[in-house]
């Protein structure tokens, strides 16, 4: 497996839902090799981390089709308010999204509107507030870790929207665009020509430092 690290995380202000990185218009030259460009469409206020596309349009076609078939492994990382206590599990819940709001709820199975989120969890480790969490979406929901944190009683910290109390990260002008403590940590997915598994790793950004966690962590080289 080749492991890529120390890439930064492409932020994303406002509580649109999804923020997307379209591919590029032009004709792509054929060729070897990984152009930088991403390709992932993740959740508004979340550090997004995407993988590089390569300069051969069937193979950029390729890996776009990962993303569509749900082939490519994301992880997040998230500081909840509260601790969870040491474990992992699985969370599975009905979610709807509220029309014209841009936030979704819990529902009952079988109401119209409602899809199913199935979201596996770990607990890290303890900082400040609460605790580490990592997150691995078996569905694509709309603020599905978001929602499924805050209804076990642990919104993701700096949350407001799904009634988080601790803050997190710099004052903004507008209070929506404050971010939240949620992040992309890594994508895996197979190169499009050799088939050989890459993983890609966003550092933790600055905002991170403050809630306590392990030099380690923060290390840009750091292993997720």
């Amino acid at each position: 497996m080749k492991k890529l690290s120390g890439l930064a995380g492409a932020g994303t202000r406002g509580n649109r839902g999804v923020s997307s990185c379209p591919a590029p218009k032009k004709r792509m030259k054929s060729g070897t090799g990984i152009a930088a460009f991403l390709i992932a469409q993740f959740e508004s206020k979340v550090n997004a981390l995407g993988p590089e596309i390569t300069r051969n349009s069937k193979a950029a076609s390729r890996l776009a089709e990962q993303f569509e078939r749900r082939q490519v492994s994301k992880i997040y990382w998230g500081a909840l308010e509260g601790d969870l206590g040491p474990g992992e599990g699985t969370w599975t819940d009905w979610l709807r999204k509220i029309k014209e709001e841009s936030r979704s709820q819990r529902v009952a199975e079988g109401t119209e509107g409602a899809r199913q989120a199935v979201l596996r969890y770990r607990r890290l480790q303890v900082c400040a507030g609460g605790c580490l969490t990592e997150f691995r979406p078996e569905t694509g929901r709309m603020h599905q870790i978001r929602l499924q944190a805050a209804l076990r009683g642990h919104p993701v910290q700096g949350d407001e929207h799904y009634g988080a109390k601790l803050a997190f990260g710099p004052p903004a002008p507008v209070p929506r665009d404050r971010i939240i403590a949620l992040h992309a940590r890594s994508l895996t997915f197979l190169h499009p020509i050799r088939y050989e598994p890459i993983t890609l790793v966003a550092p933790l950004p600055p905002a991170w430092h403050e809630i306590d966690l392990p030099r380690e962590l923060l290390d840009p080289a750091s292993d997720s």
